[in-house]
């Protein structure tokens, strides 16, 4: 669906609680080449000499790499931001 479409069909809280979901659990073209990278890892890793740098998903999908390393690991700082940003405007 286009954007247009889908702003349409769906409220504002849905879209909110979307992109909340997908900093929670990602998805889509970029999450796909984090696992393919990690794969590709694996086997570069089993033919890689004893002197060869260990390979890093980055070094296969360069879309993984942010200012030339790899996206940082979520903190739990960062989870509860998240999740407490999701949470507002919701009644208990």
């Amino acid at each position: 669906m286009t954007v247009d479409e889908m702003l349409h069909r769906m409220s504002s809280r849905e879209l909110a609680e979307w992109m909340a979901f997908s900093e929670l659990e990602p998805f889509g073209g970029q999450q796909e080449d984090g696992r393919f990278g990690v794969i590709a890892c694996l086997i570069a890793s089993i033919y890689r000499g004893k002197n060869s740098p260990v390979p890093s998903p980055g070094d296969f999908f360069t879309s993984l790499k942010v200012d030339g390393s790899e996206k940082p690991q979520q903190t739990e700082a960062d989870m509860k931001r998240i999740l407490l940003r999701a949470g507002k405007g919701r009644k208990p």
